[in-house]
């Protein structure tokens, strides 16, 4: 049998799928925190009052880590009832019912998606929506049509049977 990706626990109850990175905004992330590692070095260099060379030191280091938590974390996990994202020190949930479709795009937006070859979650809620950028994209919309009774695949998309059943019905 072959084994699709994305991590799967034990008991299937969650899928893991990782962000397909693009090589430029991957290589963007990266430059931020040579950059960053440069000016903490630099900071130590320079002759500053303790308290600014602190606060300087904190800010370099805070930087390196929030685009390294970004690199190494963001994915998505479909769990029983939910939709999780996360990309670095964020985290959205976004229920299977709030969710009316999910469409390809290619958007700029900011989003929690390393690629530009993303999907359009389009859900009830605050947000409204988010973009993401699971890395087989097919078989992320195959495994949430799977668990999300709502939702139905079609072709490269997944719709709301609510919004196909008020289709049909006009």
């Amino acid at each position: 049998m072959d084994q699709e990706p994305g991590n799967t626990s034990s008991d299937q109850d969650e899928i893991v799928f990782p962000s397909k990175k693009d090589g430029w905004i991957a290589g963007l992330l990266w430059l931020i925190v040579a950059v960053s590692a440069a000016g903490a070095a630099a900071a130590f260099v320079m002759s500053l009052p303790i308290l600014s060379l602190m606060i300087q030191e904190v800010i370099w280091i805070g930087m390196i880590a929030f685009c390294v938590s970004i690199l190494r974390s963001t994915n998505y996990t479909i769990r029983t009832d939910s939709l999780l994202v996360r990309t670095g020190p964020f985290r959205w949930t976004i229920l299977f019912e709030d969710i009316k479709e999910v469409v390809p795009t290619r958007k700029i937006w900011s989003s929690a998606s390393l690629s530009m070859d993303r999907l359009y979650v389009n859900h009830s809620g605050s947000a409204g929506g988010t973009y993401i950028s699971p890395e087989n994209k097919q078989y992320f919309l195959e495994a949430l049509a799977g668990k999300a009774s709502n939702l139905e695949l079609a072709g490269d998309r997944l719709i709301s049977i609510d919004a196909v059943d008020s289709n049909s019905g006009s």
